[in-house]
């Protein structure tokens, strides 16, 4: 549960024509992870296995990404797969695949094509729109060699200067005025054109130019894209079809594909001699017995099973795979987990803990009821727009755990899409349980503080203790006590006031340490942080110059004293760092109250009242989504950097059994 399930190796060995027997059986139990044999064992491995298993690992490669261009998400279990030999069924569908490919490529390709040239007729069309209403042919104006002519669009706020600096010109200006932008219509004399283009230029004038190949005429332009976009309308609908028309044997070609890479990923790791063939890898250990028991079943009891011994030496030296199984519900903070990397096989997995802080520490840094409802909202539309992604159906879920963290968080502070809304009345008659810093002043800073400072005590201690006691698990005494423990009891020394006091005695209590004051706390925080970083200098130089090993102790005692320094200095900006927990939670409440401010002050008379819930609504959607992504952020390094450094490497490697994604049935 908190740390990985353990993987036992095992080496198969089966007569040479069971080859295709043994690969059958092992995708069958979906629980077999292929590893190098050692070089130890005879054989080779047969070169057109390998040719063919980088070949159809390229085509799924390609397919896939075809049928991601397609909107085809999610394919696990489909089709029948018929097997005889693995070789064949890979030549027989590779083959087949190059024929799929011939076919459907080119209506892809057109598809692309097609929906690429009407996004940018659309781009162009919503352009000209404004300019529709000129119903005149551009290219008149060259009958008349003396007058130029401009059409395009001034920013708003550049019109006066524009207007100023073209008095001295004899010309004619139309503007028409938009929401951001004007259009502008100028006919001048040709020989004014350079200086006009000059000013032009400086005022941000954007001309608009007719291609080439439609009329010069906006009005007959605007007509003509319109009927462009209907035509590749109809053409990508077409095309669509005879895409889906093909939907279902895409989807089976692919599980079927699928299926004979992952059985080369097996096949390529099996060495053959005349007579035998070897293959070697991992199964969960938990599982190790009934999985051996179906593979001879299988092979009819022709196959010699060879156990590894997991030793501590080998976990380190190969870096065993490491199986997580987590809940689909808290497969979200598995893929936080997994995004910083896999555990090694003696390594606490955070997944359960980052559960539970991950959204606490959002939800705090995020209090609003009507923003996490946004979030939530938001976390719905990923899992529906998903399709089969598992990314997306992870981050909508994680979405909709931190939108409800900062509804809770929300209620508990009175906020409902900012303060005007009242709800700190309605609730808690103006005094809501996490205090507002314009209601309750220095109260809820002090409350805010209090809150960082114990979370980030929790968890920089459990940090520092999870580190210890993965030493501990990996038999690295030597390191658990000349590093972890002297870790673990600074930060816990130092930090333990901020769990059961208040912020002001358990600063109170720091200080005293520091500079010498009385008592038995001051005593035993200033004196065991002495200790413990002592410790940490000392412990490893003085054991090797036990050892009369000299030029050792003085090695160890330079990367102990760079380890010293580096723990004190993270004892004090770890610490810190948790006080933007307290920043963000005022930062995202001020700027909602700024924005409740600004709404106010315009909010007068019908245009005022519309004018005030424009900018509520913008303010709202503003906060919700820019605040949102860094309080995530934040969230996401308080975790990283402060607390998975204490403990968590990162560095394993996931075990990934061989799996089908077709029905396995043997000829």
């Amino acid at each position: 549960m908190f740390i990985p399930n353990s993987v036992t190796g095992i080496t198969l060995i089966v007569p040479k024509d069971y080859s295709d027997k043994l690969v059958t059986s092992l995708m069958l139990t979906e629980k077999f992870h292929p590893a190098e044999l050692s070089i130890a064992y005879p054989g080779s491995y047969n070169n057109e296995i390998l040719r063919y298993s980088q070949e159809i690992e390229g085509k799924v490669n390609k397919f896939s990404s075809i049928l991601s261009d397609i909107n085809i998400y999610g394919i696990r279990n489909g089709g029948e797969i018929k097997v005889s030999k693995w070789i064949e069924t890979a030549k027989s569908i590779s083959a087949e695949y190059d024929m799929l490919e011939k076919e459907i490529e080119p209506i892809i390709s057109e598809l692309k094509s097609s929906k690429s040239d009407r996004e940018k007729i659309d781009a162009f069309l919503k352009e000209i729109e404004p300019l529709k209403d000129l119903d005149f042919d551009l290219n008149e104006e060259k009958k008349y060699g003396y007058l130029g002519f401009k059409v395009g669009y001034i920013d708003i706020e550049m019109i006066p200067s524009f207007l100023e600096k073209m008095r001295k010109f004899n010309c004619y200006i139309f503007v028409e005025k938009g929401e951001e932008s004007n259009v502008a219509v100028i006919l001048y004399k040709k020989e004014d054109e350079k200086e006009i283009e000059k000013i032009l230029a400086e005022s941000g004038f954007s001309e608009v130019v007719i291609p080439k190949d439609l009329p010069s005429n906006f009005h007959l332009a605007y007509e003509e894209l319109k009927k462009k976009i209907s035509e590749f309308d109809k053409k990508i609908e077409e095309l669509e079809e005879k895409i889906k028309a093909k939907e279902v044997y895409l989807k089976d070609l692919y599980s079927r594909m699928y299926t004979v890479k992952e059985a080369l990923r097996i096949y390529s790791q099996i060495k053959n001699t005349d007579y035998f063939s070897y293959v070697r890898g991992y199964i969960p250990a938990y599982e190790a017995e009934k999985i051996i028991s179906f593979i001879k079943k299988a092979l009819d009891n022709r196959i010699l099973v060879i156990w590894e011994e997991i030793t501590l030496k080998a976990v380190k030296e190969e870096k065993l795979p490491t199986e997580i199984k987590v809940n689909k519900l808290l497969k979200p903070f598995s893929m936080l987990v997994e995004n910083y990397g896999y555990p090694l096989p003696h390594e606490i997995v955070p997944i359960y803990f980052m559960a539970i802080t991950f959204p606490i520490i959002f939800g705090i840094m995020f209090p609003d009821l009507g923003h996490g409802l946004l979030v939530l909202l938001f976390g719905i539309y990923m899992i529906k727009a998903s399709k089969g992604r598992e990314g997306w159906y992870n981050t909508g879920l994680l979405a909709i755990y931190l939108g409800i963290a900062g509804m809770v968080t929300g209620i508990l502070s009175g906020e409902f899409f900012g303060s005007l809304t009242n709800l700190s009345q309605l609730l808690w008659n103006g005094h809501p349980l996490i205090p507002s810093p314009f209601e309750e002043g220095s109260l809820s800073i002090y409350f805010l503080i209090n809150i960082s400072l114990k979370i980030g005590s929790i968890l920089l201690i459990s940090g520092t203790l999870f580190g210890l006691i993965n030493s501990l698990m990996a038999r690295e005494y030597f390191d658990a006590v000349a590093i972890k423990l002297p870790k673990f009891l600074a930060f816990s020394l130092a930090l333990y006031p901020f769990l059961i006091y208040s912020p002001s005695v358990a600063g109170g209590l720091i200080k005293e340490a520091v500079f010498g004051g009385p008592g038995f706390e001051v005593m035993l925080i200033r004196f065991g942080v002495l200790a413990s970083l002592f410790m940490l200098l000392l412990f490893e130089p003085l054991f090797y110059v036990s050892k009369k090993r000299v030029k050792a102790g003085i090695s160890a005692l330079t990367t102990s004293f760079i380890e010293t320094f580096e723990t004190g200095i993270m004892l004090i900006g770890n610490t810190a760092s948790f006080l933007r927990i307290l920043g963000l939670s005022v930062a995202h409440i001020g700027v909602m109250y700024a924005f409740t401010i600004m709404a106010l002050l315009v909010w007068k008379g019908t245009i005022g009242a519309i004018a005030g819930i424009t900018i509520y609504i913008f303010g709202n959607l503003l906060a919700a989504a820019l605040e949102g992504i860094v309080v995530f952020a934040h969230t996401m390094r308080l975790h990283y950097y402060e607390w998975f450094t204490k403990f968590y490497s990162g560095t394993g490697i996931p075990f990934k059994p061989a799996t089908p994604f077709a029905r396995i049935v043997m000829i």
